[in-house]
C-alpha cells in the first residue's frame, strides 16, 4: 500500500519541497494550496499523516484542524509554521496536532 501524505500550505516552494522530500522516503504527497482544498482531499482520499501550515490566508491551520477533527478522521495532523508562538501551538494540541 503506498503511503499518503497531504500537505496544506499556501507557499508553493514549500509545498513541493516537502513533497519531493517525502517522495525520496517512498510516500505520495498530494498538495493544497489553501484550508478548503484540503479538506476537499480530506473528504476523498484516505492519508497516513497531514502537514498542515498553521498560518494561511482565508481558512488558518487552526481552523482546518478543527474541521479535520470535526470529520472524525484520525489522521495524524501536524502543524507547521515560521511563525508561531505558545498559544497555538497549545490550541493544535487541545485540538489533537
Amino acid at each position: 500500500m503506498t503511503k499518503k501524505v497531504l500537505i496544506i500550505d499556501d507557499e508553493k516552494n514549500m509545498r513541493e519541497s516537502l513533497a519531493e522530500y517525502l517522495a525520496l522516503d517512498g510516500y505520495a504527497a498530494e498538495c493544497a494550496s489553501d484550508g478548503e482544498a484540503g479538506l476537499g482531499f480530506l473528504s476523498r482520499e484516505v492519508f497516513q499523516a497531514v502537514l498542515l501550515d498553521l498560518r494561511m490566508p482565508g481558512m488558518d491551520g487552526l481552523a482546518v484542524l478543527a474541521k479535520v477533527r470535526d470529520l472524525g478522521a484520525p489522521t495524524p495532523v501536524i502543524m507547521m509554521s515560521a511563525h508561531g508562538d505558545i498559544a497555538d501551538a497549545v490550541e493544535a494540541m487541545k485540538l489533537g496536532a
